[in-house]
This record gives structure tokens, sequence and C-alpha cells, in this order.
């Protein structure tokens, strides 16, 4: 007799592989004129095992000719064709239909890897290139064509280092940390072991999901042209160090940073948008960028201000008497009226160890008033130094926020009008502010300042 089979006895201590986090499965090809839905069927041996010393499979994305295997620490490429390039330009492709009959090869093959992936979220295909983040160091890279860009080098280097991986965990920030086989015991009576609070932080660093105030998530937003990076990393204890910055591929720069954190991400042909999670009333709300008034988030009733920080250096290393701010801008109304009287609002005169608090801007009179208007030129020259405590931490270039406030405390405000001094430094740096009343634009066409060189 042949038919009998073998039966394996379940025995409890046997330990089973149930997950494969270094597989990739595969469905069954679809016709164009199949009616069964084939993504859904995988065959036993249709998988490919990738790499295992580069950290799981984190994200599958494809750039439209290959396939993008996106380990927590390296970025892999599979393609089933190979190109041949000929002199008069026809191209000839060597390979078969099955994807992985040519072994995926490395971008930027290292021991440890190097184009990693730990936020799946944050994982984008855009018609810049594809935008990947690697959290644990610090990194944002654009992949396009077997090619990358690692694009948080672009003068913000160290900024990303310091802020794109979460803090370390304390007890204040979660609530609760016990050591290892705690019995904790809740008021309904339920209770359970704490097993690895040794292990607390390891588990903190893993969490990707943005939707409930942990992760890294992207978006590409079309009318503006430039990819939009959040982080949310906000704790029990109130603790925020979330963060929205936008960079344009077209110009290859971190341009802004923005004020709204949103939960979640995503664009299509008709727009960005966002999803706001509000946890006091479990309430999620879905937003349209690009739409309403300006400065309204999340429909807040009362818009949050814009500004813009520039830095004045030159000539650079030689200190200056920064005597004067000149400006040349244009508001209008939300008609399309010209504001000829209207400017920005406020500003902000600052350095490390310098600030003028912030200084509303009024329109000057016979009466009145700090800021002239000469033909479409603004000029501002009312702005001392008022930090009389040069131990206070004006500018921490690593920080989330570098500009530590924007209103001196008053215990650090100078008072004598004889400590009340003039900028004299290597560099300046002023904060425009403008408040975003009434729906109006301002368009900047042209900033410098009046600085004369000192002899000392």
């Amino acid at each position: 007799m042949n038919d009998l089979e073998v039966f394996i006895i379940f025995n409890p201590n046997n330990e089973f592989i149930t997950t494969f986090p270094y597989r990739i499965h595969r469905a069954i090809a679809s016709g164009s004129e199949s009616v069964q839905e084939n993504w859904r069927i995988f065959k036993i041996n249709e998988y490919y095992d990738s790499v295992y010393n580069k950290g799981q499979i984190i994200q599958l994305d494809t750039d439209g000719k290959a396939l993008l295997i996106e380990h927590e620490g390296a970025l892999f490429v599979a393609q089933h064709t190979t190109e041949l390039k000929f002199a008069n330009g026809i191209i000839s492709s060597l390979g078969d239909a099955d994807i992985f009959s040519i072994t995926p090869v490395e971008i930027i093959p290292t021991g440890s890897g190097y184009v990693g992936n730990q936020s799946k979220f944050a994982s984008i295909r855009t018609k810049h290139g594809n935008i990947i983040i690697d959290k644990l160091q610090g990194k944002i890279f654009l992949y396009n064509d077997m090619q990358v860009q690692e694009i948080s080098m672009v003068g913000l280097k160290e900024w990303f280092e310091n802020n794109t991986d979460y803090a370390s965990l304390n007890a204040a920030d979660e609530g609760y940390i016990f050591d290892d086989d705690t019995d904790v015991q809740f008021d309904n009576d339920n209770y359970m072991i704490y097993i690895e609070g040794t292990a607390l932080d390891e588990i903190h660093n893993t969490r990707d999901n943005p939707f409930n105030e942990f992760g890294l998530m992207s978006t590409f937003d079309n009318k503006n042209e430039r990819i939009i990076i959040t982080k949310r990393e906000k704790y029990a204890s109130g603790v925020d160090n979330s963060w929205t910055l936008s960079y344009y591929p077209l110009l290859k720069a971190w341009v802004s940073r923005h004020s709204y954190k949103p939960n979640f991400m995503m664009f299509n042909r008709n727009g960005s948008y966002v999803i706001k999670n509000d946890f006091d009333t479990t309430q999620y709300s879905l937003f349209r960028m690009n739409k309403g008034e300006y400065g309204n988030y999340y429909g807040t009733v009362i818009p949050e201000a814009s500004y813009i920080d520039v830095v004045f250096n030159e000539p650079k290393d030689i200190d200056k008497n920064f005597m004067a701010l000149v400006w040349d801008t244009i508001v209008t109304d939300a008609d399309g009226i010209i504001k000829y009287s209207e400017t920005f609002d406020k500003a902000v005169v600052y350095n490390f160890n310098r600030h003028s608090g912030e200084v509303e801007l009024v329109l000057q009179t016979f009466t009145a008033g700090n800021v002239r208007k000469t033909g479409g030129t603004w000029k501002f020259n009312d702005f001392r130094d008022l930090l009389e405590n040069k131990e206070v931490e004006v500018v921490n270039p690593l920080d989330v926020e570098e500009l530590q406030f924007t209103n001196i405390e008053v215990a650090n405000i100078a008072t004598d009008w004889w400590k009340k001094n003039i900028f004299v430094d290597t560099f300046i740096v002023v904060r425009f502010i403008f408040n975003n009343e009434d729906n109006k634009n301002i368009q900047i066409n042209d900033v410098r300042t009046h600085a004369l060189p000192v002899k000392r």
C-alpha cells in the first residue's frame, strides 16, 4: 500500500516560522480579459527571499520600470530586463518575464546599508522620483532611474540628523514604564505582566503610524511643485517634536517650514489632501490643500501668521553697523486690489546673542509710526538690541524651531536707554511677519539692508 500519509503530531514546544519579513510573494498574472481577481491568489513557490542582513522589507514601490525593495537599512532595485544601448540610438532589452530572473542590485552598496527606510507612509512616488526617508540616519533620499540624491544634505544636513529620529523615551512622556516582570493591575481588575521593560526604547523607535502621533509621511503638491514632509512625534505629556518642511525639486532647495502638522497626507491628480486626527473629540477631518483663506488650517477662526527669515551677512566676516532695513512688497486683497499703504505687520531682528523683540510696523505720519514709504520702497530703522541678559539662548540651529522666542521676557529686557544697543555684528537675521488678516496676499520683490563696515 502506498496511499498512506504521514501525519505530524502537534508539539506545542516546536517553533514554527510564521512570519517572513524578507520575502516577496507574487500573485498570478492577470490577463487583459480575465474576470478572476488573480492578485489574491499566491502559489506556494511564487516568492523571492531578499537579503537578511539589511533589515526587514518595509515597502515595495516602483518607478515605472523597476521594482524598488525598500529594506530598513538598504534599497534594492529589481529589473527584469537589461538594456543595451547602441550608437545609432537603438535600445535592445535582454531578459524574460520573471522580474527576479536578474538578482536585485543594492543602490549605494555598503556593509550595513545606506539608503534605508523605516517609514512606509513617507515612501511615495512623484514625477520627480521616489522619496525614501531613513529615520535612523536622519537622511532623506530622492531616487530616480538608478540614481539617488541625498536631498537632506542641501543646507540642513545636521538639522535632519538631529530631528528626524524620535527623542529618547522617558517616564514623563508616556506615563507608564515598569521593570521586567512587574505585575500591573488596572482599575477594572485586569492585569498584565510587563515583560521587556528594558527594550522600551527599541519598541518606541520602531513606531510608524503618524495617524497615532508617531511617524513620518510625505506628499507631493502639484500646484506648487513641492514635496512636503511631516514628522509626527507627540507624547502624552504634551511634548511635541513634530515638524513640516517642504522641498522644491526644481530649485533643489528646502524652502519653507510650515505650522500645519497633519496626521496623514495623500495626493492625486486633483490635488493634495491632509487628515487631522482630533484625539480629544475622536473626530477625523479631511482637508484639501491650497484651498480656503491664507493661514487658515483645519478650519481655525483666527488665521496663523506667515513669516520669512532673511539673513544679511555681506560682506562676510566683517563687523557691520546695521542701520536700516529696506524692502519692496505688494499687498493685495481677496479681489486682487492693491493696498498701497500696507506691508509686513511686524519684524524681529536677531542673531545668536542679540534680539530686538517683536516690533509692530506702523506707517509713519506726522505724529506716530516707525516705517516710511518712499515710492514703492519701505524703510525701517527703529530697532535696537533689547536683550540685556546675553546668556539667554536666542538661536538653536539644531532645534525644531531655530529662533527660541519672538518676544523677550520682561526680566531680560534692557530698560535703560544706554543699554539699548545698535546692531553691530558680522550678520543679522530679520523675521518679517505678515498676519494673514482678511485673506490678503503679500508679494515680496526685494529685501536689503543699509550697513556700514565697522573698524575697531
